[in-house]
């Protein structure tokens, strides 16, 4: 498999049919909750979902055997989250502050009681029993407290759904084989009612991008179908089985869509066998990526659908989907964050978080979602450029010459001397050389940026993008991985 460098999880396991239920509501009924045509919210465009959290609550306990199967903790922080998120949806962030701030009162933040005896068999409502969506909501409160921004504007999150998949798939339990398969479609439910599950995965991620960027940007979700089928791999070593290139995917959207997109998410149809064999075989589908320095984050159609295997693979209630979905969207995140603001080095190794004696000394906390607290507020909030300006990535296309493209670029996570590179125009010509001493011709023209047929590589066309900062990604040479732009001298 070649793809970017890779962080993911379990995403999901096989296709099973959902249940809808739930109570009417007005608008689109899916489960317990709708798109409400006339809803309005001061931090999400149109259409805003319309979730009505009692209903849902009510519904989650009654699946899971009532309200006292759970432990008080529990109840308070999953009730906490889904109405807290409902008061900053309606721009009521006073009540929002005081439901979080009630809630960790009771259990203080980063207390171990958060992971003391609160699981359930065949829950999952993110992590650590609601924790990162609530240190979300505390993120959101907070800036929606505070003196609102002057200008605010749209990042645009482009969903790439990939309608067809086929290759090769697991054929053991350990595997080790693969055995051929085609005809894979993508799982209707996540098209169902205006991109419900979908809307509904988001809406605290979105809210959450509007807070770390200070009120100054807010996130609107573009749904592209791609009817050219994607390859899936797996079984080369590892656990991975999905997708084998995304950024095929998402080329093959239009120009001024790539362009105009701050992120992406390609989705695809889950290649996972359904053969009971496989029901306790963990398997990675999905992971984040890069597209031209934009974050591209990765994973089959069931992530979104239902639980992975270790959490009995049914479909999610709308309570777990609340809580679940941003947990794993900000992780995947904040990996590009990281990258992002490499100057902090706040992951220098993948994960490295997940070993508390790994953080830097004026950090506090214990858990995930409190590191990447920690981060915002005591290195990329005060960090030059902005965290508005390194994640708006929407591109202006405009280079003028070759002077343009000068500079030093740089491959991260940097593993060799090949990932090093200075672009330099001399004499006429544009010259890309990393640290190894490996040199090779660019040619600039209309029809695009080439190598010269005398490199290495051979001819080929180089994709580069330049953000709404002036920051210029390329992707290399063997058109595998990402450069950036980190000095234009």
């Amino acid at each position: 498999m070649e793809m970017k460098r890779l962080f993911g999880r379990p995403l999901g396991r096989g296709l099973v049919l959902l249940a809808l239920v739930g109570t009417a509501v007005a608008g689109l009924q899916i489960g317990t909750a709708a798109l409400g045509a006339q809803a309005t919210s001061p931090l999400l465009p149109a259409p805003v979902v319309e979730n009505d959290s009692a209903a849902q609550i009510e519904t989650f306990y009654d699946t899971y055997g009532g309200r006292d199967t759970f432990t008080p903790l529990f109840r308070d922080a999953v009730e906490t989250y889904m109405l807290a998120e409902d008061d900053v949806v309606a721009g009521d962030f006073a009540t929002a502050r005081a439901r979080i701030d009630d809630v960790f009162e009771k259990y203080s933040m980063s207390d171990p009681v958060w992971t003391a005896d609160n699981a359930v068999s065949g829950v999952r409502v993110g992590d650590i029993v609601g924790y990162n969506a609530l240190r979300m909501l505390d993120e959101i409160a907070r800036v929606g407290l505070g003196e609102p921004a002057v200008e605010v504007e749209p990042l645009t999150f482009t969903f790439v759904l990939v309608e067809c998949a086929s290759g090769v798939r697991p054929a053991t339990p350990d595997l080790a084989e693969s055995e051929p398969v085609d005809d894979l479609v993508l799982d209707q439910r996540l098209v169902a009612d205006d991109y419900f599950v979908l809307r509904q995965s988001m809406q605290l991620f979105q809210m959450y991008v509007w807070a770390i960027t200070g009120g100054e940007r807010y996130l609107e979700l573009d749904f592209q179908h791609v009817s050219e089928c994607a390859e899936v791999d797996c079984c080369n070593g590892g656990n991975f089985a999905g997708i084998r290139d995304s950024d095929n995917s998402i080329r093959q959207l239009p120009e001024d869509v790539i362009e105009g997109s701050d992120m992406f998410l390609v989705t695809y149809p889950s290649s996972r066998p359904s053969d009971p064999v496989f029901e306790s075989v963990e398997i990675v589908s999905g992971a984040m990526g890069s597209f031209d320095g934009k974050p591209n984050f990765i994973g089959n159609d069931t992530i979104f659908l239902d639980k992975d295997v270790q959490h009995g693979g049914e479909p999610y209630t709308d309570l777990e989907r609340r809580g679940q979905l941003p947990n794993w969207l900000q992780h995947e995140y904040f990996h590009h964050l990281f990258n992002s603001f490499e100057e902090f080095d706040l992951e220098p190794e993948l994960h490295l978080w997940f070993e508390r004696s790994s953080w830097p000394d004026d950090f506090v906390g214990t858990f995930e979602s409190d590191y990447f607290a920690e981060a915002l507020n005591k290195r990329f909030y005060t960090a030059t450029p902005s965290v508005t300006e390194r994640i708006s990535m929407a591109t202006d296309t405009d280079i003028q010459s070759e002077e343009d493209l000068t500079g030093v670029y740089r491959r991260n996570p940097v593993e060799n001397d090949w990932h090093t590179v200075e672009i330099v125009y001399e004499n006429d010509e544009l010259i890309w050389t990393n640290t190894a001493g490996v040199r090779c011709t660019l040619h600039l023209s209309s029809a695009g940026l080439f190598t010269d047929v005398s490199c290495p590589y051979g001819e080929q066309e180089l994709h580069w993008q330049i953000d709404s900062s002036g920051n210029i990604s390329i992707t290399n040479i063997d058109g595998i991985e990402t450069f950036d732009r980190v000095s234009d001298e």
